[in-house]
């Protein structure tokens, strides 16, 4: 999956409206893109954070833990308090993004791996962060909407 790709999947999943005001200061954007105004949505919106202040990288590679990190703020997920749970590669994972790891593991969006390993640094695929995503809105999670509790 592609930081695009994500950018798509999460603006249209949780029905926000695109924006067309505005310039993107992102160089690898040209301003007639299909992709400009999602792209400015997400990263306005503060879903996706921008490698660098003029570049978005549409076609880098999403991690798992971006991705986690993503689908958590997309979703106003709380994950200041999250549940511990045991992953082996925890030393791994970005320090900015473990608490959203642990918030989306621990709600089974996305699986830690049957060797007790999460993966953080792996691109995530299509099919993963569909599965994920697809488990969150079915859950009743996101904006406007209170997490559900039992999320099995």
């Amino acid at each position: 999956m592609t930081r695009a790709m994500l950018a798509t999947a999460l603006v249209s999943a949780i029905s926000l409206s695109t924006s067309t005001i505005g310039r993107l200061p992102f160089s690898d954007i040209a301003a007639n893109s299909p992709l400009t105004a999602t792209i400015r949505t997400a990263v306005t919106s503060g879903i996706i954070a921008s490698p660098s202040p003029t570049t978005f990288g549409p076609d880098d590679p999403v991690s798992r833990q971006e991705f986690a990190a993503s689908l958590a703020r997309a979703l106003h997920l709380s994950t200041t308090t999250p549940t511990k749970i045991h992953i082996l590669d925890e030393a791994q994972i970005a320090k900015s993004a473990r608490d959203a790891v642990a918030s989306i593991t621990a709600k089974r969006y996305l699986p830690i791996f049957p060797d007790q390993t999460s993966r953080p640094t792996v691109t995530i695929t299509r099919e993963q962060a569909a599965q994920a995503l697809f488990l969150a809105l079915k859950t009743g999670c996101g904006p406007g909407r209170s997490e559900k509790r039992d999320h099995k």
